[in-house]
């Protein structure tokens, strides 16, 4: 029976589950819209939510009012993880939801289970490992076509070395000269990458120079804007180039999937500590007039990180600077900024990383995802993700409690 077939019976399908109590969660219609309460299953294809929001009301659904992303979430969560037919229902459902990913574990799932069916379900991995790599290759066309160059090349790299011996990963080798060309050079991947054996200790070069880095960066915030902070923030700036530059060189895939979970959390990490030191150190320049200086390292950050460049509050404060003439070289004219960079200049944006230690938000504790995708930034060297824009300004408020909480909860991960 194929995928499609599979979806038209799926809606009035009776999955097998684990339980059918009610959860707090969103769901989203068809119809549009978003309802937030209690959500359990109900008889036969019906879904019953006990909402709160937008208004407090019960209300009983039908399953093909849901968008099918919302309810292979509702599904997937109450589904026994010992029924292979449960989880070849939902592999079906994640993939007309374009949840590739999701299919795929669950199709291996199927796998594990009734290892009558691996013909079956190796097929259906392979056709959508190519769909995966179909996905990635238009995604570096539409970066390339956009004028974002360096971020299509690491895109075209990523593709190369994770699915090797697709089809996209063939037009991908066709399509990087021309990428890097426009690129001038590959930015987030060196031209030539260590080998897979000698990664370990590449990542160890990494990881000391990031761990440096950040005692540098603990000594600016000791200073009051002197030439002392100065040093320390240029010192900051000189570990975390080291561990950017040994993190490119880093292959992207080495087949050791703990490994290139390290190797995925290091090359994040050195490039926005980096990016997050040139801003620091641009803000240090500022405070003591000298703008070029300070637009010099504000340039850097940009350069590296141009896709968050909007970001970087160090922008205006330069603008505004040079618009009431103050901040030529070290002497005279009024200080605007006396005091360290705001909290929003601490954060940089980033994509959110699988092998994050907390599911729910640690501003409001909902489960991540429940509000949409979960919003995933850099402050202080640490990955936060939270579900929605307000939860941004509460931890703007206090990010030193919020830190703690997901430093706690990494280290009780082990990661």
């Amino acid at each position: 029976m194929t995928s499609r077939i599979l979806l038209s019976t799926l809606a009035g399908a009776t999955l097998l589950l684990a339980g059918t109590f009610a959860r707090a969660e969103t769901v989203d219609l068809k119809a549009g819209g978003t309802l937030a309460g209690e959500v359990s299953i109900g008889e036969g294809d019906s879904v019953v939510v006990q909402s709160r929001f937008p208004r407090s009301e019960k209300l009983t659904l039908q399953r093909s009012d849901l968008t099918p992303q919302s309810l292979y979430r509702v599904l997937e969560r109450r589904a026994d993880p010992k029924d292979p037919v449960a989880h070849r229902q939902l592999g079906a459902l994640a993939e007309e939801a374009g949840l590739w990913g999701a299919a795929i574990d669950e199709y291996r799932a199927v796998k594990d289970l009734d290892p009558a069916s691996a013909e079956e379900m190796d097929g259906h991995v392979e056709r959508l490992v190519e769909s995966l790599a179909a996905d990635v290759l238009q995604d570096a066309r539409d970066l390339l076509e956009e004028g974002r160059a360096s971020a299509a090349v690491m895109h075209l790299h990523a593709l190369m070395e994770t699915y090797p011996g697709t089809k996209a990963a063939k037009e991908a080798e066709k399509l990087l000269p021309e990428a890097t060309r426009a690129a001038g050079a590959s930015v987030d991947v060196a031209s030539r990458t260590v080998d897979a054996s000698a990664a370990p200790k590449a990542l160890e070069t990494v990881e000391a120079h990031l761990k440096r880095g950040d005692a540098a960066t603990k000594d600016v915030a000791g200073h009051e804007s002197s030439v002392a902070d100065g040093r320390a923030a240029e010192l900051a700036v000189k570990h975390f180039e080291g561990a950017w530059e040994a993190a490119r060189t880093l292959p992207v895939a080495t087949g050791d999937e703990a490994l290139d979970a390290r190797i995925a959390r290091a090359r994040t990490r050195a490039k926005t500590a980096l990016v997050q030191a040139y801003l620091t150190a641009g803000t240090v320049y500022l405070q003591r007039r000298a703008l070029p200086d300070a637009e010099r390292w504000c340039n850097k950050a940009c350069e590296l990180d141009p896709e968050n460049k909007q970001n970087h509050t160090l922008h205006k404060l330069i603008l505004q600077a040079k618009a009431l003439s103050i901040g030529r070289g070290f002497g005279g004219g009024r200080v605007i900024v006396k005091t360290p960079a705001t909290a929003e200049d601490a954060v940089t944006m980033m994509k959110p990383s699988k092998d994050y230690p907390m599911k729910t938000c640690v501003v409001s504790e909902d489960e991540l995802g429940s509000m949409g995708d979960p919003i995933a930034f850099m402050y202080d060297g640490t990955e936060v993700q939270i579900c929605c824009k307000g939860c941004m300004k509460k931890f703007l408020a206090d990010p030193t409690k919020y830190l703690q909480k997901v430093r706690e909860a990494a280290k009780a991960a082990g990661k």
